[in-house]
């Protein structure tokens, strides 16, 4: 069974243990998801039920010791080889969505 792109990097982001701050840079103005778009994303790229992004589209929150893993994740799948330009807007969408809704910069 082949593991997809987006399994793959999220698997990368847990065993690297890569780390991401709360320093994302906001998108422009008026290129802001809703809760249901980020909880979307965040299913199609989740690296397991135990994984920060699955966290997200499973329950539509996120705990605060679960962020900083859910920037990593997003940042881990932004790296994924082959990925579209259309799949990396999607997951920066997603990185700017968590960065303002759970870090506190304003868009």
């Amino acid at each position: 069974m082949d593991e997809t792109p987006e399994k793959t990097a999220s698997t990368a982001a847990k065993q690297e243990g890569v780390v991401a701050p709360c320093s994302i840079a906001p998108p422009r103005p008026g290129k802001f998801i809703s809760l249901q778009m980020a909880r979307v994303i965040a299913m199609d790229w989740h690296g397991g039920q135990w994984s920060a992004l699955y966290a997200l589209g499973s329950s539509g929150s996120l705990a605060k010791a679960q962020v900083a893993k859910c920037l990593a994740e997003v940042t881990a799948c932004l790296k994924t080889e082959g990925i579209s330009h259309w799949q990396a807007q999607r997951l920066r969408l997603l990185q700017a969505f968590i960065s303002i809704s759970y870090c506190g910069n304003d868009p």
